[in-house]
């Protein structure tokens, strides 16, 4: 698992280790309502680094700049057809992931629980001896844990 995709699965809790098919069915909506959020911030970012404007991807598809900031911001429930009209008249490519949820589940625990270990491990050894832990932020001892390694 990359760096980038654990930081993706940070906020969540690593999957029981013999969870049932109702944690994995929970574990895979929350992941897809991710994937979902993430697919509209990478909608806006690809959009203002193609330089079209709302205006022009509007005037391209029919509708108000007002209804492109909708799209761009995920208040707007778009079909397939319609994402792929959006990604046309934007000038953006929008590419798909499908997996397995077992699969994924079983490859973000094992990177959790390495991505655990590896805090402990950096913790132990690099924890400020005044025991003020205020300023440990967990996300960046865990990139400089796996830097490490």
């Amino acid at each position: 698992m990359t760096h980038n995709e654990l930081e993706a699965h940070w906020e969540y809790e690593a999957p029981a280790a013999h969870g049932d098919a109702r944690d994995i069915g929970e574990w895979t909506a929350s992941c897809n309502l991710r994937s979902q959020e993430q697919l509209f911030v990478a909608l806006a970012v690809a959009n203002s680094e193609a330089g079209i404007s709302s205006g022009v991807v509007a005037e391209r598809l029919g509708i108000s700049p007002a209804d492109v900031d909708d799209i761009i911001h995920g208040r707007t429930d778009l079909t397939l057809t319609e994402l792929r009209l959006f990604s046309l008249a934007a000038e953006v490519v929008v590419t798909y992931r499908v997996t397995p949820a077992r699969s994924e589940w079983t490859r973000v625990r094992s990177a959790f629980t390495e991505m655990t270990a590896a805090h402990r491990s950096f913790v132990t050894r690099h924890y400020d001896s005044s025991g003020d832990s205020s300023t440990i932020d967990p996300l960046e001892v865990a990139r400089k844990a796996l830097a490490a390694r």
